[in-house]
């Protein structure tokens, strides 16, 4: 362990002026230490803005998407809703030109015009 003498056969005045140096030092060290911290903390404070402005741009973007897929979705259900009706359309055609073909066909028999 080292141990601490304070300066010999100086006078009073003398060992103040060291304990004054030995204060200014050490303030001045404290004072750097603090400019160094606030620049520091400037920087980061300097990052967290830009990225909040990243987050705010993703959040925007995101918010743009998901109008997109509720548009697309929207758009999707009515066309399912307008394929359903010509799905139906296309079975109710098909059954009536089936038993019109059948008519013809008898029709056909009947008068002897049976196309070969």
């Amino acid at each position: 362990m080292v141990e601490f003498r304070p300066a010999q056969g100086g006078t009073n005045g003398q060992d103040r002026g060291i304990a004054d140096d030995v204060e200014n030092h050490t303030l001045r060290l404290l004072q750097e230490m603090r400019s160094e911290m606030r620049e520091r903390f400037d920087r980061v404070e300097l990052r967290l803005d830009r990225l909040d402005g990243r987050q705010q741009t993703v959040e925007v973007t995101l918010a743009n998407v998901i109008d997109a897929v509720t548009q697309i979705a929207t758009v999707q259900e009515k066309h399912s809703g307008i394929l359903a009706e010509l799905v139906e359309s296309e079975r109710i055609t098909g059954g009536r030109l089936n038993a019109l073909e059948a008519r013809l066909g008898r029709i056909e028999k009947q008068t002897g015009l049976v196309l070969q």
